[in-house]
């Protein structure tokens, strides 16, 4: 299905059964998203987990993690620990390394 207001095909798989009203992510307690991002709509998010490279910059775009929600994204199912993402860090690299050693450094 093509989604016109993101200018991105969106591919869902129908899942039966439970499963398929609640979603797999009611059992996990940590929930990202993978979007491709604007560089304008990146500005104000900078922190230590988010480097645009001078690839990026001439793309004019950037592969990131979503580490929760915004008014855009309401309808997404993202979710972590209270505290887990500072309120910059919405954006990160595409990187699960950063992922996991945040994810260590919190719950140790």
């Amino acid at each position: 299905m093509y989604n016109e207001s993101e200018l991105v095909t969106e591919i869902k798989v129908p899942v039966k059964g439970s499963v398929g009203h609640t979603g797999v992510e009611a059992d996990f307690t940590t929930i990202i998203g993978t979007k491709k991002v604007p560089l304008s709509k990146l500005e104000g998010f900078e922190n230590d987990l988010l480097n645009i490279t001078p690839r990026e910059e001439a793309l004019g775009f950037k592969y990131v993690f979503q580490t929760y929600i915004d008014k855009d994204t309401l309808q997404d199912k993202m979710r972590s620990a209270m505290g887990l993402w500072a309120d910059n860090e919405m954006y990160i690299d595409n990187d699960i390394l950063h992922v996991t050693k945040r994810l260590e450094e919190y719950y140790d």
